[in-house]
């Protein structure tokens, strides 16, 4: 019989659904039992020109310790549209130079989206003990309203079990 989804991956609220206008510090959430993150955002439209900024950063606990820049985002996935993200079909990809932001395009900001940002755990500084990692997202500009929410899904559980082990402890 095969698996069930939630045996074998993890879904863990990174920011939770608020208004982008404020900048967001995301929760952090451990791949220590994960091979990969699948990193999912989602927003609203909102005014141009607040085109979302997502920072990622790593440390070697879930309580931010020893935090820094993960500099290894290379790609990322999007949809978007101007309100409805049903008609959109497929993702289109785009690349980047290694970094530690990924930046929303010239109009993210009017429009409805969906990212999507994998991170492999030996991304990480494994060497140096790094096994978590956080997302936050900040607008380009202050004045409108974005609603948005960012979810974690862990998947490549490296010792499976019958309870997927937690991603919010060490």
């Amino acid at each position: 019989m095969p698996s069930k989804f939630v045996e074998t991956h993890q879904i863990v609220p990174i920011v939770m659904p608020l208004d982008w206008d404020t900048d967001r510090t995301g929760d952090y959430v451990s791949l220590q039992g994960f091979g990969k993150l699948v990193v999912i955002a989602v927003a609203s439209p909102g005014t141009a020109g607040d085109d979302p900024t997502f920072t990622f950063q790593q440390a070697t606990d879930v309580a931010a310790t020893g935090a820094k820049d993960l500099t290894v985002i290379t790609e990322s996935w999007s949809k978007q549209a101007a309100t409805d993200l049903t008609a959109v079909g497929t993702f289109t990809r785009a690349a980047q130079s290694a970094a530690t932001t990924l930046a929303g395009n010239a109009t993210s900001a009017e429009q409805a989206k969906v990212y999507v940002i994998e991170i492999n755990a030996e991304q990480l500084d494994v060497d140096g003990g790094f096994d978590c990692v956080q997302v936050n997202v900040a607008l380009a500009a202050s004045g409108g309203a974005q609603y948005g929410t960012i979810i974690g899904i862990l998947c490549d559980p490296r010792f499976p079990q019958a309870t997927t082990e937690s991603a919010i402890v060490d």
